[in-house]
């Protein structure tokens, strides 16, 4: 069949009219080119045939990133018909933060069957199979209590898993101390946002990490040489942490970078793009910001570099578009 063929075949918006509909990426809050929801699925690698699956049990287009959270569910390898039996399940009992509910069932079914050698894809394995749901739920929130946060990723979402994901949202889930990302080889995107971490070991994704949201982890140290070699960053948030003002380590391939309430916004003010503010995340002039810079490492004498130190630091900048 020629592509073409495939294409017309292939007819999103006759599984649901809003996958022609226009949204944000992940990162809703700010401003940035927009796409249809089913780029956003294509993103996340959930072509045609498996959309349709998807729309079958009842999910609607905006369920990748909001509602019932269908790209938790992916990456964690349920199928739709399972997804859609926990949600119902979980839901009758109690209203717990949407997006806890595929960790919590990743939790039960690592906890309960694949000890025991059966496959997360077994037919055998059912929520239906719990006697007391209620009783999942809480042993799964005290059990999330006791453990770090490396545990928990550790335990709800296995080393097996990680290989294919190319998006990953864990913001808002209360996480705490360190973190370290290993396996996730694929990964573009990550948002950690809204969490209590303290440190992060991002290492493992060096060589494909396209955008960052590490906003508002308050307690979250470290040097922007973390992000150094990172040669396909061109998206970080580091707003409402605790990082240094050591811009020179931010990697060249960044554009668009967000540190309000941080050490480097005082080093950037008079670089600030105001057209592109948004309640309080501010866009900084980065190449403006690095060609000063420049000046400053290329001259000859420690006097020229005070001097042309002091012009980068003071001089008021008002950007040209």
């Amino acid at each position: 069949m020629k592509k073409e063929e495939l294409l017309e075949k292939e007819n999103w918006t006759e599984l649901h009219r809003d996958f022609a509909k226009k949204v944000g990426d992940i990162y809703h809050f700010l401003p940035s080119i927009e796409i249809t929801n089913q780029q956003r699925w294509e993103q996340y690698g959930i072509y045609f045939s498996e959309a349709k699956e998807w729309i079958e049990q009842g999910f609607t287009p905006e369920d990748i990133e909001w509602g019932k959270r269908i790209d938790l569910w992916f990456n964690l390898e349920f199928t739709p018909e399972d997804a859609k039996s926990w949600i119902d399940l979980f839901f009758i009992f109690s209203i717990i933060e949407r997006q806890e509910i595929p960790f919590l069932s990743s939790y039960a079914y690592e906890k309960i069957y694949f000890q025991n050698g059966q496959n997360r894809s077994s037919d055998e394995i059912s929520p239906e199979k719990f006697s007391n749901p209620k009783d999942a739920e809480q042993k799964y929130f005290s059990w999330k209590k006791e453990k770090t946060s490396q545990k928990w990723l550790d335990f709800v979402y296995p080393e097996r898993m990680r290989k294919n994901a190319k998006i990953l949202d864990l913001s808002w889930l209360k996480l705490k101390d360190s973190l370290q990302l290993s396996g996730f080889s694929q990964l573009t995107e990550l948002n950690l946002s809204f969490n209590s971490l303290i440190s992060l070991e991002l290492s493992a994704l060096q060589l494909s990490l396209e955008k960052l949201d590490l906003r508002w982890n308050k307690f979250l140290t470290g040097s922007l040489a973390a992000f150094a070699k990172m040669k396909k960053l061109w998206w970080l948030n580091i707003s409402g942490t605790n990082f240094a003002a050591d811009l020179k380590y931010l990697p060249g391939s960044l554009k668009k970078f967000y540190c309000f309430g941080t050490k480097p916004e005082g080093k950037l003010k008079e670089y600030l793009q105001k057209e592109e503010k948004v309640g309080n995340n501010h866009l900084f002039l980065l190449n403006r910001w690095r060609e000063n810079w420049k000046k400053v490492e290329s001259s000859s004498s420690m006097e020229e570099k005070l001097f042309c130190q002091e012009i980068v630091e003071k001089t008021q900048f008002i950007p040209k578009d």
